[in-house]
């Protein structure tokens, strides 16, 4: 990724400081056949599309992602320039939920405990026996023919085989977007390994608010989504990396989190990363609004940059790295440290309960 490429840019208003225009790019990031579907009627922003990848597709898909194409995966490119005005308060849109932590197997904890320290420079995070890195993973895609990644995160459903991540990285967004094919996860990747497994998207869901809406700074305030996996030898995925906690509909956009993924560059320097590793950023969360009917956002100060998108921002992470996702790495502003979660509010709710029982 080059910061020359095209890239969003926004003015946002931090809550309790004036308007800043921020550039932004993603923070992230033969194809089977599909069946597509549609959850319900959409109400409003919370509205949701969905997506089923049937058997045949799954085989499709297991076949394609061979370790030179996974290897040579790319974060998705960067968007055109848009521009946007700034709004302010910070609400709730939904009633609190918080769903536990389903741990299992040998997770062990950290040498020392879990630091309280602000992290910026992300880092690669070392405990590979922890819940985190049990259960984020990269997601790998297609998109316009080209091989891309992302990341994600196992979370704790009735289902047993629930992944949670962006809404780009599994659809391209907007009313010409599609829906990524060859969908594949792999929780625990490093240095091209696959401990944990290679496990194929079964269904798909995200909201019509980043599916179908023609503005792209209200679509990134909406930048959520999730799917499920077929068992893999024979198991459920939650079975093999155990499951971390979700949380939606705090009030507040401030507070202490850790967030994950396997970013690809740094930013806002565009140098690249050791590329196949788990890294971390730590810092305390504030709020920032990219659209007057979206609502408030969360912004960290944190250098990851392409392929992190999907990566959880995990809020009270024990020293096993077990704790509840409260956002998603979404966009990554290119001009200073700062990256953006979408809230978790009503459309989380959403996506969560129809996801968990598919």
């Amino acid at each position: 990724m080059r910061l020359s490429a095209p890239r969003i840019a926004i003015t946002a208003a931090v809550i309790g400081t004036a308007a800043a225009t921020t550039s932004v790019a993603f923070a992230a990031t033969g194809p089977a056949q599909t069946t597509v579907t549609k959850a319900g009627a959409p109400t409003a922003a919370s509205g949701l599309d969905t997506y089923t990848d049937g058997e045949i597709a799954a085989s499709a898909t297991e076949k394609y992602w061979t370790k030179e194409r996974m290897a040579s995966a790319k974060p998705v490119p960067l968007p055109k320039t848009v521009t946007a005005a700034a709004a302010s308060v910070a609400v709730a849109d939904a009633p609190l939920q918080e769903v536990p932590a389903a741990p299992v197997g040998d997770t062990v904890a950290t040498s020392g405990g879990v630091s309280t320290s602000a992290v910026t420079n992300t880092k690669q995070w070392p405990y590979l026996k922890t819940g985190i890195a049990r259960t984020t993973g990269r997601i790998y895609f297609v998109k316009g023919g080209d091989n891309y990644v992302c990341s994600g995160t196992v979370v704790n459903a009735p289902n047993r085989r629930t992944v949670w991540t962006a809404g780009h990285c599994l659809h391209g967004g907007g009313p010409g977007g599609t829906w990524h094919k060859n969908v594949m996860f792999a929780p625990g990747y490093r240095d091209g390994r696959f401990p944990g497994g290679r496990w194929t998207a079964r269904f798909r869901v995200a909201g019509t608010a980043w599916t179908k809406n023609r503005n792209l700074n209200y679509r990134y305030a909406h930048d959520l989504a999730a799917f499920t996996v077929w068992d893999w030898k024979g198991q459920r995925i939650q079975g093999r990396t155990g499951g971390q906690g979700i949380s939606w509909g705090y009030k507040s956009r401030n507070y202490f989190m850790r967030a994950f993924g396997y970013p690809v560059v740094y930013l806002p320097s565009g140098k690249r990363t050791q590329g196949h590793r788990l890294y971390y950023c730590t810092g305390n969360t504030r709020g920032i609004r990219f659209h007057s009917q979206a609502p408030t956002s969360l912004q960290l100060p944190c250098t990851m940059g392409g392929g992190a998108s999907g990566g959880s921002w995990l809020y009270g992470m024990n020293s096993k790295g077990w704790g509840r996702v409260a956002g998603v790495n979404s966009t990554h502003s290119t001009r200073d440290n700062r990256m953006f979660s979408p809230y978790q509010g009503r459309l989380a709710a959403d996506i969560y309960n129809w996801i968990k029982t598919k």
